[in-house]
């Protein structure tokens, strides 16, 4: 675009704001004075009879990650591009209690696609963001500790294509060695009265939907990878992805379609890959929602697990 005698003093400064069209985000932008070399900037100064040309980088959006009420912790670097078109373009939202997660990481942090922007105030309306670093932990060996003293139950058929194992006890912890495949045809409704616990020493494969009826409790402890299938929407209730190397890996899946977690998710390493194309430039791939009803019908054996509670500055 050009505009011809636009107005100043010799001194007038003016600014570029260019908002892209389609599933795109702004990257550089370049401004040259009076012909002279280009810097990355986005405002100029226009002199008198003078020009300013700008140059406008875009690159396409990308799939991003969105949480909204829990805290988040990533041990190094913590990365979700989110567009300034979002519907709620910030990476952590605010729940009802009035206030949005705290996002801690450890080595770095990059909420933006745009060139020299980290994008610090789109972590959360609260600007909830702290440096920290934690010791890393073994999961599944912390929880089957904590459990040894259960009642546990082995599953040793059907590992790939199991269905939802029947719980008429509570809670029901269940034992499987090597890896398994979910039952794809057949999605995991969990009662209201059931409370399921699952350690796996292996990988897993979720195949399809898993959902929890209120007042009912579902986790998944695994020592190994967790990978969703691509097909896979909506998750309900805990699940821990963890190895004695650290390198247990939590894999959303490579599908086109939004994936909901509604509980909590711990994990050495996140493989994030949902790609929702031109929906990219308003919509998370993947969503994550604290459930704090989880903490109400948790079993009282995972309530054994030592926390510390530390007083952190936002």
């Amino acid at each position: 675009m050009t505009w011809t005698n636009v107005t100043t003093d010799g001194t007038t400064v003016y600014g570029l704001s260019a908002i892209p069209a389609g599933a795109y985000a702004q990257a550089n932008v370049c401004v040259s004075e009076n012909s002279g070399a280009w810097t990355q900037a986005s405002a100029g100064t226009l002199t008198d009879g003078g020009t300013i040309d700008f140059r406008v980088g875009y690159i396409p959006q990308s799939g991003w990650v969105q949480t909204k009420v829990g805290n988040v912790y990533a041990l190094n670097q913590l990365t979700s591009s989110v567009p300034i078109t979002a519907t709620n373009p910030y990476f952590s939202l605010v729940g009802t209690g009035g206030t949005a997660g705290l996002v801690s990481y450890g080595s770095g942090y990059d909420f933006s696609l745009a060139a020299g922007d980290l994008g610090e105030t789109q972590v959360s309306p609260n600007l909830w963001l702290v440096n920290q670093s934690h010791t890393p932990i073994h999961y599944y060996e912390r929880f089957n500790q904590t459990l040894r003293n259960t009642t546990k139950t082995a599953i040793t058929t059907g590992l790939d294509s199991l269905t939802k194992p029947a719980c008429a006890t509570n809670p029901c912890v269940f034992t499987i060695e090597g890896n398994v495949i979910s039952a794809a045809s057949s999605p995991w409704t969990i009662g209201a009265n059931e409370q399921i616990i699952i350690l796996v020493n292996g990988n897993v494969t979720i195949s399809s939907d898993i959902t929890i009826t209120s007042g009912g409790f579902f986790a998944l402890i695994v020592n190994g990878n967790i990978t969703i299938d691509p097909t896979v929407t909506t998750l309900n209730g805990m699940y821990i992805a963890s190895t004695d190397t650290f390198t247990g890996t939590f894999s959303s899946g490579a599908g086109t379609t939004q994936l909901t977690v509604l509980g909590s998710v711990i994990a050495d390493e996140f493989s994030l890959q949902r790609d929702l194309g031109a929906l990219n430039d308003s919509t998370p791939g993947e969503f994550f929602e604290l459930d704090p009803q989880l903490l109400f019908t948790m079993p009282e054996a995972l309530k054994e697990a030592p926390y510390v509670w530390q007083e952190v500055a936002p």
